[in-house]
């Protein structure tokens, strides 16, 4: 092969280089992007599910409606339950949240084993807000996020000491769900995002980074070798004439 044919075999190799190492780091840094994006949008998601429990309660107590298997469903536990199914038949993102507990009142509300590990971590490290985790369920991948749910003073009307529940909700299969401490952790908010929306997101970006990289850097190639053709002295050749 003629130093010629070298240089420019050498030039392509360094600009394929340059295409893998340019799209490989653009493709774990818009990784990274999207699911800092998905996982904020999961912290936005548990504040606002927060808000409902809050607000619902404070709603309920107000209005002195007695606590009946009826009325239930106005309360934060069976209004989330019914919410999150109405919003999976409502949005094509196949989403899918719930909030649930390891001591249901509800055993509708029982936490899953991948639900478990989310309630002990965060009764392990209080300070936590949230995690995200990439997890197999149902047979399929999922980002996983999970927002703690904390007992507020609202909460111990339904689920505090005797001393503090309120008359009107008390409902006698659900004596067992008392006592508990206000600020301790009972339960978990999740929300599952199909891999493959996350995968469609950031894969769809850097295709167009590869196509746009191919073209650039193919026309700096070919670029190269016409100059390379044109302006490299042709020692070898001269030799063998």
């Amino acid at each position: 092969m003629k130093r010629r044919e070298r240089a420019i075999f050498a030039i392509g190799v360094i600009f394929f280089l340059l295409l893998v190492v340019d799209c490989t780091i653009f493709y774990y840094g818009e990784r990274e992007r999207v699911i800092t994006s998905y996982q904020r949008i999961g912290e936005e998601m548990g504040h606002l599910l927060s808000a409902v429990n809050h607000t619902t309660v404070q709603q309920f107590l107000k209005s002195e409606i007695p606590l009946t298997n009826q009325t239930l469903g106005f309360l934060p536990g069976k209004f989330i339950q019914q919410l999150a199914a109405n919003y999976s038949f409502r949005s094509k993102s196949r989403i899918i949240f719930n909030q649930v507990t390891d001591f249901p009142q509800n055993r509708d509300f029982v936490a899953s084993n991948i639900e478990m590990k989310s309630i002990d971590f965060f009764r392990q490290h209080p300070a936590e807000t949230g995690i995200l985790k990439q997890i197999r369920w149902r047979g399929s991948d999922f980002l996983h996020y999970s927002h703690p749910v904390r007992t507020e003073k609202v909460c111990l009307n339904c689920h505090g000491s005797k001393s503090t529940k309120t008359a009107h909700v008390a409902l006698e299969q659900y004596v067992a769900g008392g006592n508990y401490p206000e600020g301790s952790i009972r339960g978990v908010q999740n929300f599952y995002l199909p891999y493959d929306n996350l995968f469609f997101e950031y894969g769809e970006q850097v295709f167009k980074r590869l196509l746009r990289n191919l073209l650039l850097f193919t026309g700096a190639f070919l670029l190269c070798v016409i100059v390379v053709v044109k302006f490299w002295p042709e020692v070898e050749d001269r030799r063998a004439g």
